[in-house]
């Protein structure tokens, strides 16, 4: 399990691409990542021509494919948008959301 022995270091990285058998590939969105692994003093000079972009503060993890990692997604938005609306069974307004609320309140007795 991630991070469950003292000895075992993980770090965090922004992830905009990986290399998988010798291919690479960009994410159409980065992702927040808990690795378990230190990035790579030095980008490999044949690693896609990423190699360039080290000035800029790109750098390069060695995982096994096997590896257990941690992704942490993050939103923008307003409240109504990531709670109310995400958290509902299907594509509902946020009225619904309050008529819902009635209904469930008294432990799911629409009257008592």
């Amino acid at each position: 399990m991630l991070g469950s022995s003292p000895e075992q270091k993980t770090s965090c990285g922004i992830i905009v691409g990986y290399a998988y058998e010798g291919h690479t590939y960009d994410l159409p969105k980065p992702k927040i990542m808990i690795i378990p692994a230190f990035p790579e003093p030095k980008i490999p000079a044949d690693d896609s021509e990423f190699d360039a972009k080290e000035p800029e503060g790109y750098a390069v993890w060695l995982v096994d494919k096997l590896d257990e990692c941690v992704e942490l997604e993050m939103n923008q938005g307003f409240v109504e948008q990531i709670v109310l609306e995400a958290n509902l069974p299907g594509k509902r307004s946020p009225t619904m959301y309050a008529s819902k609320m009635t209904m469930g309140h008294r432990g799911g007795k629409l009257n008592d």
